[in-house]
């Protein structure tokens, strides 16, 4: 991945906010879990939708996330849902 392409990107919709004091990376041991349209994906899976298919996109994080996925939502959950065809 480019990480200097996706990171001049811009998406309608969404803006990213950094404290340009830290930088975190996805390490295996810290990847939030992805959720399609209720399925569990990979990030090979997210890095194919295309932004104009997106309806909406939820971002679960520390209790939220464990209540609704258990173990697998620890570090996050990321729900994506598509628009309908």
């Amino acid at each position: 991945m480019d990480d200097k392409y996706y990171s001049e990107q811009q998406i309608e919709g969404i803006d990213i906010v950094s404290d340009c004091y830290s930088t975190q990376q996805n390490t295996q041991e810290n990847k939030p879990l992805y959720i399609v349209e209720g399925k569990e994906v990979t990030e090979e899976i997210i890095a194919e939708i295309k932004p104009d298919d997106v309806e909406s996109i939820n971002v679960l994080k520390d209790i939220s996330a464990t209540k609704k996925y258990g173990e697998k939502g620890k570090n996050g959950v990321i729900e994506i849902y598509l628009k309908k065809k």
